[in-house]
C-alpha cells in the first residue's frame, strides 16, 4: 500500500500517525520490546485513547539484529476461558 505522494507528501484520503514517545520497555535475555503510543502520555486517560506500535528487537544469530513493528496485534478472546458445559439435572 502507499500513502504518500511521491516521496514526503501524504495522501490527501490518508493520515500518518508517528509515535510521540517510549512509553515502557520489556527486556528479555535475548530481546527488548518496547512500546510507543501516537500521543504523549500526561496522565492516565491518555492510554485509553490512540493507537501505540510494538517494536521488537531481537538477534537471532550473531551478526544478525531482527526488528518487528506491529501496529495492531489484535484483540482479546471473547469467548468463555472455562469450561461452561454441565449437567443442570436435579
Amino acid at each position: 500500500m502507499k500513502f504518500t505522494n511521491g516521496m514526503w507528501l501524504t495522501k490527501e484520503d490518508c493520515q500518518v500517525y508517528f509515535p510521540r514517545e517510549l512509553f515502557t520497555a520489556d527486556c528479555c535475555a535475548d530481546s527488548i520490546t518496547m512500546f510507543a503510543p501516537y500521543t504523549r502520555i500526561v496522565h492516565r486517560g491518555n492510554t485509553t485513547d490512540g493507537g501505540l506500535l510494538t517494536i521488537t528487537v531481537s538477534s537471532p544469530a550473531d551478526d544478525v539484529i531482527s526488528i518487528s513493528i506491529q501496529n495492531h496485534m489484535g484483540s482479546r478472546q471473547k469467548e468463555a476461558q472455562f469450561d461452561i458445559t454441565r449437567n443442570m439435572s436435579n
